[in-house]
């Protein structure tokens, strides 16, 4: 793997699939407010816009010091109908988002902007996965929230980090629910560099989880990477 990635994100999931891929990762905290832009339309164009706000303000912090490198950005919301969750600022809003999730189904999408100067291409794309929560007692919830691993999430839950308390299953790409569109990032490096990424291991990593949350209606084999 000869390609160096800036991720413009603390994230320590999207560096760690990013590394799993086999890619040598700098990165860049992108310190913006994440609020979307006033003219996007959809959902989709919603969360792109920031993903977009992230890869452009660590484009102006690194000013060309990384010439021949990638920038990649990533945001990821909650969507339960017309209602958005990003990150909770609190313990409490973490519960009243997980006890708005119990039991129903909801869209997690993840926006994903690839800056390449190598190409002078600019590429965006929003991936959608289908999650399933089961019924939640107050107890249950509490109990999550004990383990202090909604701080940081969208929806305030973590499917890789005793996700298998909250979700029954998903439908489409489990590593978007974690923050990072494996899908989009494999078919970029196909599309434009003709290069097939390995994903051995970091489905051997997550194998069980997938299996698990994998819903009996989901027949997409590239979204699952058998």
């Amino acid at each position: 793997m000869k390609h160096l990635v800036i991720l413009a994100s603390k994230s320590p999931r999207r560096k760690e699939i990013l590394q799993d891929l086999g890619f040598q990762i700098r990165v860049f905290h992108s310190n913006i407010k994440e609020v979307c832009d006033s003219s996007s339309q959809t959902l989709e164009d919603k969360v792109i816009s920031i993903a977009r706000k992230k890869a452009g303000a660590v484009t102006a912090e690194i000013d060309g010091r990384f010439p021949k490198e990638i920038i990649l950005a990533s945001d990821t919301v909650v969507c339960l109908g017309d209602e958005i969750f990003g990150k909770p600022s609190n313990r409490e809003e973490a519960y009243q988002m997980l006890m708005k999730l119990a039991g129903k189904k909801h869209t997690v999408i993840t926006a994903t902007v690839i800056l390449d100067n190598n190409r002078a291409l600019s590429y965006e794309v929003a991936s959608k996965t289908i999650v399933k929560f089961k019924p939640l007692s107050e107890e249950v919830i509490r109990e999550y929230l004990d383990k202090n691993e909604y701080m940081d999430k969208a929806g305030a839950y973590g499917i890789q980090s005793n996700g298998d308390r909250l979700v029954n299953y998903i439908h489409g790409d489990y590593f978007n629910v974690m923050g990072l569109s494996v899908t989009t990032v494999v078919e970029y490096f196909k599309k434009y560099y003709n290069e097939e990424i390995s994903t051995t291991k970091l489905l051997k990593k997550h194998e069980s989880l997938i299996r698990k949350f994998k819903s009996d209606g989901d027949n997409d084999e590239q979204t699952f990477f058998k």
